[in-house]
């Protein structure tokens, strides 16, 4: 009786923990929006590919969809490696959580550093 409870504890721990990592075999949604939030061109200097991304996306899922590979060496935000511009100005550490910034522009060109 007791083996029989603990195996059935451990399976129903075991399903749990699989659906909590894999999502229980649901395929990734698409990128919610923030309220309010637009969706932007962004466009990657580096290899020229242009993705839409909505405003408050992390850059690094930008980059992911884009096919741009971001280097990362300390990934504390330090080293300065993981570094883009945007639009030839300010600079974000995507190791540190960039997102794609809120405000009235409706395209974006970022350009690794590194």
């Amino acid at each position: 009786m007791r083996v029989t409870f603990a195996l059935a504890l451990a399976l129903a721990l075991f399903a749990a923990t699989a659906d909590a990592f894999f999502g229980g075999g649901k395929k990734p949604s698409a990128p919610q929006a923030a309220p309010g939030a637009k969706q932007v061109e962004v466009t990657w200097e580096n290899n020229g590919k242009t993705v839409t991304a909505n405003q408050g996306e992390p850059i690094a899922n930008v980059a992911r969809r884009a096919g741009v590979k971001i280097k990362y060496d300390c990934k504390k935000g330090r080293c300065g490696s993981c570094e883009v511009r945007l639009n030839g100005r300010a600079s974000a550490k995507v190791c540190q959580g960039a997102t794609i910034p809120f405000g009235p522009s409706k395209k974006l060109k970022i350009k690794t550093m590194a």
